[in-house]
């Protein structure tokens, strides 16, 4: 039957078509659009299809996997082996209309296939596109052999060749005005993009390790191409420009034929903008270095990476805005700390200070300090009395820092005496006595590099928290 419109399956069971060559066969003469999916499975074909000559009416003949490739290496995607030297597909179609062929993998069986994708014999032009398709091991890659064809729709772009036995490209016939870009040819026995001298306009492709990367382009238009036998200097062509001859291998590992590139070196960037026409690579991912090749190098994408440290920050500064919001407790914090590491500096009275914080741990009320006086010396009375007055007025203060200051011997004889010129630092403690020695005060530094200013006299630098008649 032929078939005229309508969307069909090509897949090994439970499909429209189990071929290749059946589905191209049945085609007729288009009376609407045809899309056919093809499953992304291996298939043997032992023939090729007749040449396909029918008219597309103004309709558009759409093949394309239901996965892409994911690999250039012909491993996987809707790939097809032909054990015959029958062509995979001769386009003789009748336009006006459009034919994409995209995402297939043709590789050579047990016979010398002969040409990829032959087109031939075309009256009417029609836009004509080929893209992200393999090419393996056949006897030509893609074959354009029809002057018709000279249109700005026929696009040949994101096409990889690999042990070609002769032509990976060859244009016979002055296509000038076709779209022939960023296509990959690696290992062609004979070339790797033949002109015949025609014209034609050839940009962003790699052609490497050819026996001859590019031939007889002279009448052809070549820029951004790259080529590893100096066999598309800018001067080699018509008209040439930005050209990158005589590279080493750019690829991430041909040994196995993995052709994406490895780094974006030479040809990572030197390709030239197409994007009024494509802009995409044979993954399928959108272009913006325009490397050279059908593989585009990809940048490493750092915006999730970027996204989660954004993340990371709000959640950081919501603590943060939390903690500045406390003052309070940054001061307190800030008093402990110095406290803290005042004590651990002194480690002589690391051991009275437990003693001493274990009994005030213990005693709840003020009045059970005072009731153990009589049972210490003189001295540490007034020390008990100093610490219990700042502890019933809630300051920061641990027994070291009073110690520091009390410089009493056990007749109660004044030693430390404050001094004018000693530079006194923050939480700093002295134990000042009345002229008339009735009454004990006890102060604290209020500020840093605290020089001069007298303690009963001078509020804004020290801190009254203690006085009392002496008994």
């Amino acid at each position: 039957m032929a078939i005229t419109s309508g969307s069909y399956t090509i897949k090994t069971a439970a499909g429209d078509y189990s071929s290749w060559t059946a589905f191209w066969d049945d085609i007729g003469n288009l009376t609407g659009n045809i899309t056919c999916t093809v499953d992304a499975s291996a298939y043997t074909e032992a023939a090729g299809p007749a040449p396909v000559a029918e008219s597309l009416n103004g309709n558009t003949l759409h093949v394309l996997p239901a996965a892409f490739p994911t690999a250039t290496d012909a491993s996987d995607g809707a790939r097809f082996t032909f054990n015959t030297a029958d062509s995979p597909l001769i386009m003789g179609m009748e336009g006006a209309g459009e034919v994409i062929v995209e995402g297939m993998v043709f590789i050579k069986g047990s016979a010398a296939t002969a040409i990829g994708i032959y087109l031939h014999t075309v009256d009417t032009a029609f836009d004509f596109i080929v893209r992200r398709n393999i090419f393996k091991g056949l006897t030509h890659g893609l074959y354009l052999w029809d002057t018709t064809m000279n249109v700005a729709g026929a696009k040949y772009y994101n096409n990889i060749f690999f042990d070609i036995v002769l032509y990976a490209i060859s244009t016979d016939g002055a296509i000038p005005n076709a779209v022939i870009a960023n296509n990959t040819m690696d290992n062609c026995g004979s070339v790797g993009i033949y002109c015949f001298n025609n014209d034609a306009t050839i940009e962003n492709n790699i052609s490497y390790n050819n026996t001859n990367d590019f031939f007889q382009v002279g009448s052809a238009t070549g820029n951004n191409n790259a080529d590893s036998d100096n066999t598309g200097e800018d001067a080699d062509w018509n008209v040439g420009a930005n050209n990158v001859p005589g590279i080493g291998d750019p690829f991430n590992a041909i040994g196995s034929d993995d052709f994406t590139i490895t780094a974006e070196g030479v040809i990572g960037s030197a390709g030239k903008d197409l994007s009024g026409t494509f802009t995409d690579d044979f993954f399928g991912v959108i272009r913006s270095n325009w490397t050279i090749g059908a593989c585009e190098f990809a940048v490493q994408d750092v915006t999730e990476a970027v996204s989660a440290l954004i993340e990371v920050e709000a959640e950081i500064t919501s603590v943060l805005d939390a903690v500045w919001s406390t003052s309070a407790l940054i001061e307190m914090e800030a008093s402990i700390t110095s406290l803290k590491s005042r004590i651990h500096e002194v480690s002589a009275l690391i051991e009275v200070e437990a003693s001493i914080t274990a009994q005030l741990d213990a005693l709840s009320e003020v009045s059970a300090l005072i009731e153990m006086e009589a049972a210490v010396t003189p001295s540490a009375r007034i020390i008990v009395e100093a610490v219990s007055a700042l502890i019933e007025m809630g300051a920061e203060v641990t027994v070291s820092s009073v110690l520091q200051w009390l410089l009493i011997d056990d007749t109660l004889t004044w030693k430390g005496e404050w001094i004018s010129t000693y530079a006194y630092e923050l939480n700093d403690v002295v134990l000042y006595k009345s002229t008339d020695g009735n009454e004990w005060h006890v102060f604290m530094s209020k500020i840093t590099h605290n020089v001069g200013n007298i303690p009963v006299s001078s509020a804004s630098a020290w801190r009254r928290y203690y006085q009392e008649i002496l008994l």
